[in-house]
């Protein structure tokens, strides 16, 4: 049986590790997207330009920021850090 100062810390890492999920996922999804559409242009693309996915906007530096920070963030908790 667990007590109730378990279960609440229980609770906080699940939402911690649910946020976590959230972020991953949102940084794949706009990585895999941009580079969906990067990969049917003729022309270069640069950080600057914009991507959208729906109605949503965002520049490739952006993109590539939140996925830097999302590896380097996993890359962190994997070494120990």
């Amino acid at each position: 049986m667990i007590s109730n100062q378990q279960a609440g810390d229980l609770r906080r890492c699940c939402d911690a590790l649910e946020a976590d999920n959230k972020r991953l996922r949102e940084s794949l999804r706009w990585t895999a997207g941009a580079l969906q559409t990067a990969c049917t242009l003729t022309i270069s693309v640069a950080e600057g330009d914009n991507f959208f996915l729906g109605a949503d906007m965002k520049t490739g530096r952006e993109i590539l920021d939140a996925a830097n920070a999302a590896l380097a963030q996993e890359q962190g908790e994997s070494n120990g850090s």
